[in-house]
C-alpha cells in the first residue's frame, strides 16, 4: 500500500558555467508557450479576435507578467534579495510568484489591448482557459523542485523530497524543526488539478457567459477562492495576523471581482447565444 511518494529528482536540469535552469523555470516557459498558443487557437475558433491579435498582446502581456512575477516574489523574499541581490534577475533558477506574474500579466494585455482598440471582452475570454492550462502546466516543475513548502500529512500521497539539492532538503526540513524528511501536502499538486478543471469549465462557458469578458472574471475569481483556501496548506511567511502574502492578493481580488460577477454575469442558453451571434453577423453586413 502506498504510504507516500518520494521525489528525488534534482530540482535543476543544467547546472555548469554559472548557468542554471530548474524544472520550474523550464514547465514555466513551456506554460507560457502553451497558453499562448491556446489563446489564438480559441480566439479563432470562437471569433473572439485574429489570431494575429493574440500574438501581438502576448508580446506585451509575457514581459509584464515576467516583471511582475520577480517583483511579489522579491517582496515576499526581501531578507534573501538583499544579501544576493544579483539573483534578482536570474529569472531561469525560477524564484517567481505565481499571482504577481497573473495579475501583472493581465494588466499589459489589457493596456496593449486598449492601445489597439481590440474588443477587450472577448479578448479576455479567450484568454481565460489558455491561461489556467500554462499555470497548470508551470506547477508540474513546482512539485518537482519542491520550492513551495506545505504543512505535513499522513495521507498516501504525502511527498518526501529526498535529493540534497532540493531546497525541501536543504531547508526546509530544518525550517520545521523536523531534522529528518518528511510527508508534506503536494499542495501544488492540488492546484494543477483544480486549474485545469477551471480552465475546461471556463472554455465551456465562453460565448454563454455573458457579457463578454466575464468568463475572464470567472477564471480569476475562481483561481483567487480556490487559492486562498488551499493557501492555508502553505508554510510561507506570515506577512499579516495569520495570513501570507498569497492571502493579501487573493483577497483583494476577491473583493474587486465578487461585486462584478454577481451583479453582471449572466448565463444564456446556447440558443440565445446563437442568436445575438445572427444578429452581430447581419448588423455587420449592413
Amino acid at each position: 500500500m502506498l504510504k507516500e511518494i518520494k521525489i528525488g529528482m534534482s530540482p535543476n536540469i543544467i547546472d555548469a558555467g554559472g548557468f542554471t535552469l530548474t524544472w520550474h523555470s523550464l514547465f514555466g516557459f513551456i506554460g507560457i508557450a502553451i497558453a499562448v498558443y491556446m489563446t489564438a487557437w480559441i480566439a479563432k475558433k470562437k471569433s473572439l479576435a485574429d489570431e494575429d491579435s493574440v500574438y501581438s498582446i502576448a508580446l506585451w502581456a509575457i514581459p509584464a507578467g515576467i516583471v511582475g512575477a520577480k517583483i511579489v516574489h522579491v517582496l515576499d523574499k526581501w531578507s534573501l534579495y538583499l544579501s544576493h541581490p544579483q539573483d534578482i534577475f536570474k529569472v531561469w533558477q525560477g524564484g517567481i510568484a505565481l499571482l504577481g506574474g497573473l495579475t501583472f500579466g493581465i494588466a499589459g494585455g489589457f493596456i496593449a489591448a486598449r492601445a489597439m482598440k481590440l474588443k477587450i471582452g472577448n479578448l479576455a475570454d479567450a484568454v481565460a482557459p489558455g491561461m489556467l492550462v500554462g499555470m497548470a502546466l508551470g506547477r508540474i516543475g513546482d512539485v518537482i523542485n519542491g520550492e513551495h513548502f506545505a504543512k505535513a500529512t499522513s495521507l498516501p500521497w504525502g511527498v518526501v523530497y529526498t535529493n540534497p539539492a532540493n531546497i525541501n532538503v536543504t531547508y526546509y526540513y530544518d525550517f520545521a524543526n523536523r531534522g529528518v524528511a518528511f510527508a508534506q501536502h503536494p499542495v501544488t499538486g492540488y492546484e494543477f488539478i483544480f486549474d485545469l478543471l477551471l480552465a475546461f469549465v471556463c472554455f465551456k462557458l465562453i460565448g454563454r457567459l455573458r457579457p463578454a469578458g466575464m468568463v475572464m472574471v470567472l477564471g480569476v475569481l475562481g483561481y483567487s477562492l480556490w487559492r486562498f483556501g488551499i493557501q492555508f496548506m502553505r508554510a510561507d511567511p506570515i506577512k499579516f495576523s495569520q495570513f501570507q502574502q498569497a492571502h493579501l492578493i487573493t483577497l483583494i481580488l476577491i473583493i474587486v471581482l465578487v461585486p462584478i460577477f454577481v451583479l453582471r454575469a449572466r448565463l444564456e442558453t446556447p440558443s440565445a447565444v446563437t442568436q445575438e451571434q445572427r444578429t452581430e453577423q447581419s448588423s455587420k453586413k449592413k
